[in-house]
């Protein structure tokens, strides 16, 4: 019983390291853009800015639970990270892309 317990015990450990990236992966349009006031369309600009800013500070810091996941899940949760990362950059840039293009259409101070 002893042994049992221990070792739910470690798997629960073990689970609680590993954590793949999950940096939201937004959609370039949306029903309600054609709606959006000047400064929605800014605000929506800064939430796309903090989305790319968090993926971008996940690539760079490294931390004792990033060291673990590399040795106990490796590559299969880099493969995982890597790919949320690409996934909501991509995104990111294009949503942007389209928020710059209302912005010309409704006249925006920019």
């Amino acid at each position: 019983m002893k042994k049992t317990i221990t070792i739910i015990s470690l798997c629960f450990l073990i689970s609680g390291c590993a954590n793949s990236a999950n940096h939201e992966v937004v959609t370039t349009t949306k029903g309600s853009d054609a709606y959006l006031t000047c400064k929605e369309i800014r605000i929506e600009k800064k939430r796309i800015e903090t989305i790319v800013d968090g993926v971008n500070q996940d690539k760079e810091d490294m931390t004792g639970a990033d060291v673990v996941d590399g040795l106990l899940w490796f590559p299969f949760n880099v493969i995982a990270k890597q790919s949320n990362y690409s996934n909501a950059i991509k995104a990111a840039e294009k949503r942007k892309e389209h928020l710059i293009v209302l912005e010309k259409e409704n006249k925006c101070k920019t």
